[in-house]
């Protein structure tokens, strides 16, 4: 299977992802001989070497559970949905066989109970049983086993763990889809994930996904209670072929014999008529920004009181409406009083901070603080952030063995260049600078460092311009140390800093990216306040530039012993901090294997801002798309620079600049399937052939099980009034319907939910 270009927001549907080998035991054979020359025995015996494949069979890792739908513990109107697992691996439904003359049919299937429809535990409560292999394989007298010989199985295997379920015929009958049924219930999914957050998933953007054949009605005024269970049909070809006889049990010859199954993966949730679903959860996200969009913004709601005469009362009003929290401090003399605090995440942008000069590096936590003389109250918002900066470099050796590395190399080329403008003596800084200005002299430069640069000047412009030029007046500076800063703060210079220590450079400015970014930042520095971000909610931020370059000084402080050391670091914080830009614009590719320009962008036009989401949407949708847009018509997509889940229910995004439109939509790998109103199923194609309407539509088709009342089973394929076999006598979809167009048929169309939110610009709109 080849992979296909998508572009943001498309999806591909496939049949299937056969391995290339099965699971089993094979042997290489290799032997060798000389064509023409008689070597007797010497290549009779070949070399060989066994292995083995080896994929789930009794269990299944909890990584390779991408998501579920519907959502573990959901409670919402799931009626006309089908149950949905999103694995994580493409190849895993047919790691494994069901029928053994058909690779395609796989081995995995989704079926989803009734509360009441299997017998619990009694010593658990719950719907499955746990036991070893070797047990769970052992004769029943009433139990059918799958056909799986325990003499073939490795030891550990045996002895591990599994979960089991037990059906009785009846349930099974009703439920279980044929042989000829599982193929279309199984497809692979190929989607773009570059408006998901970073999943670490080894085949980024491709899943297998397995889906019920039984709509999740509820049939009760307080809701019907669902158990979905990912079972295994490895060893049960004789009892899912058409007209298969079912054994009786030796207790009670007049019923059937129950059937055991391997339970890899289950999950439970409430079917009822009135709760939320994707679009009421994400409204109701919005709902307080619709008549004030500031109400959306990352800061404690406050009443908005009066204007107050006390000074200090408005100054307490002002910090908290700009996203302050008051944080009890014990100063270094034992003094306890409160002090000011604000993370990165602020509800207006931050005002800048003024700095002493250019490419200031601040030496300590202190010089960050700032003090409120008309209050007598510190803000210890970059303080802190300084601080946390230097925990994290120290708590990380590579990074501090790197940043040593390139301090070292940086050092003894600025020692180079400081004698060689030493050497210069008589050349100003004007004359030493235009040099280095066109590219044209990069290479004479570099070897500047390794001359007296005086001489290198003269031979430069003799060079340059046909003649030699005479001795410059002399001159001496009058201020030496001022002199080398503003040689080695001349871009051309500071570019072929930036080139010759590249190498080294790289690692630091990767990690100090991340930090930029706002990784491995403790979440109660992100939000100080946690009643700024209640549950169901959504809330908008800038990033305080002067917070991330606090924290950036802090990790470059550690190592630092001496004025020289600090004279280094000024000198080369403008090559820092554009290797740290760039890398930080490229993040996020990196992370979704996609390709990396040589210029993927510079600092925000405006600012750096971003949204906080506490929602159900966020841990009942993985992979939940978010996407910003510039313009009300949301058409220019904006750069993404992060989108991640801080926790179960906790999503960040990073934008570039200020988001004119945000969208969220349900992801693409993890689309519902289901009915419409009225039962039936929207036809879609994708081309549609002279004189055939389109949004045409056709009856779901349900299995009429004898004796059995439910009517909330698909038949997918049994039989010629079947759904497949309907689809088909229709013409247009083709005359043979594979697994991945039936899927695309039963997707129940995906909502995606756009807002215009002038937050902090006096207006709102949804």
């Amino acid at each position: 299977m080849t992979g296909t270009t998508l572009n943001p927001g498309e999806i591909a549907f496939h049949d299937n992802y056969l391995p290339s080998l099965a699971d089993g035991t094979y042997t290489i054979s290799a032997s060798s001989g000389i064509t023409g020359i008689d070597t007797g025995t010497y290549f009779d015996n070949p070399v060989t070497q066994n292995f083995e494949v080896r994929g789930p069979q009794f269990s299944l890792p909890s990584t390779e559970v991408h998501s579920v739908y519907p959502p573990d513990n959901g409670n919402s109107t799931y009626g006309q949905y089908l149950p949905n697992v999103v694995l994580s691996r493409r190849v895993l439904p047919w790691v494994r066989h069901t029928d053994p003359t058909d690779r395609t049919v796989p081995w995995l299937c989704l079926l989803a109970f009734r509360e009441g429809e299997l017998a619990l535990d009694p010593q658990t409560n719950k719907t499955f049983l746990t036991s070893t292999v070797s047990e769970f394989l052992g004769p029943e007298a009433d139990v059918l086993k799958p056909e799986i010989d325990p003499a073939r199985l490795p030891d550990d295997i045996k002895q591990s763990s599994c979960n089991h379920i037990r059906v009785t015929a009846p349930v099974f009958k009703m439920l279980a889809p044929k042989l000829g049924e599982l193929k279309y219930l199984t497809h692979v999914r190929e989607v773009d994930v570059s408006d998901q957050a970073f999943m670490r998933l080894d085949e980024a953007g491709w899943f297998s996904v397995v889906t019920g054949n039984r709509l999740l009605t509820s049939t009760g005024p307080r809701g019907t209670r669902y158990v979905v269970h990912l079972v295994s049909f490895e060893g049960y070809y004789s009892l899912l072929k058409d007209q298969a006889q079912w054994p009786k049990k030796p207790s009670n010859p007049a019923e059937d014999k129950d059937i055991a199954l391997v339970s890899l993966y289950n999950w439970t949730f409430l079917s009822q008529t009135d709760p939320l679903d994707f679009r009421q959860l994400v409204e109701n996200l919005a709902e307080p920004g619709l008549d004030n969009a500031d109400e959306l913004l990352l800061r404690r709601k406050i009443a908005a009181p009066a204007p107050s005469a006390n000074p200090a009362m408005q100054a307490t009003l002002d910090r908290l409406a700009h996203g302050y929290v008051p944080r009890s401090w014990q100063t270094e003399q034992g003094e306890r009083t409160y002090a000011w605090y604000r993370g990165p995440l602020t509800p207006t942008i931050a005002q800048p901070l003024p700095v002493p000069s250019e490419g200031y590096h601040a030496p300590s936590s202190d010089a960050r603080m700032i003090y409120d003389p008309d209050n007598g109250i510190f803000d210890h918002s970059y303080s802190a952030a300084w601080s946390i900066g230097r925990a994290l470099a120290l708590a990380d050796g590579p990074f501090s063995q790197a940043l040593l590395r390139y301090r070292r190399s940086s050092s003894r080329l600025l020692g180079r260049l400081m004698d060689r403008l030493h050497d210069a003596g008589e050349a100003s800084t004007a004359d030493l600078s235009a040099v280095v200005k066109s590219g044209a002299v990069r290479d004479v430069f570099r070897d500047v460092v390794n001359t007296s640069l005086g001489t290198a000047v003269g031979a430069l412009k003799e060079g340059m311009f046909g003649e030699p030029v005479g001795a410059l007046p002399p001159a001496v500076p009058p201020d030496p140390v001022q002199n080398a800063k503003d040689f080695l703060a001349e871009p051309a210079v500071q570019a072929f800093l930036a080139e010759e220590v590249q190498d080294d450079l790289l690692p630091v400015a990767e990690w100090l990216a991340h930090k930029q970014l706002l990784y491995d930042i403790p979440f109660n520095h992100f939000v100080p306040d946690q009643l700024a971000l209640p549950v169901e909610s959504l809330r908008f931020f800038y990033v305080d530039p002067a917070w991330q370059r606090a924290l950036i000084d802090g990790a470059l402080s550690i190592g630092m012993t001496s004025s020289k050391d600090t004279f280094f670091t000024q000198t080369m914080r403008g090559v820092i901090d554009q290797a740290i830009t760039a890398e930080a614009m490229a993040i996020r590719n990196r992370l979704l294997g996609a390709a990396v320009g040589d210029h993927e962008g510079s600092g925000p036009d405006e600012a750096m801002t971003g949204i906080l989401i506490r929602s159900a949407v966020v841990s009942g949708w993985p992979g939940l798309q978010l996407r910003g847009f510039k313009g009300d018509s949301a058409k220019t997509p904006l750069k993404l620079l992060r989108l991640d889940r801080l926790s179960g229910n906790v999503l960040l995004a990073l934008f570039l600049d200020v988001p004119d439109v945000v969208m969220l939509a349900e992801p693409q790998q993890g689309l519902c399937f289901g009915l419409e109103d009225g039962n039936v199923i929207d036809l879609r194609q994708l081309a549609d052939p002279p004189g055939r309407p389109t949004g045409t539509s056709m009856p779901a088709v349900f299995r009429g099980v004898p004796g059995a009342a439910d009517d909330s089973v698909l038949n997918v394929n049994e039989g010629s009034a079947a759904m497949v076999p309907t689809m088909e006598s229709a013409g247009y979809l083709g005359s043979a319907i594979g697994p991945g167009q039936f899927a695309m048929e039963m997707v129940k169309s995906p909502e995606a939910i756009s807002f215009r939110m002038d937050v902090g610009r006096g207006s709102a709109q949804e």
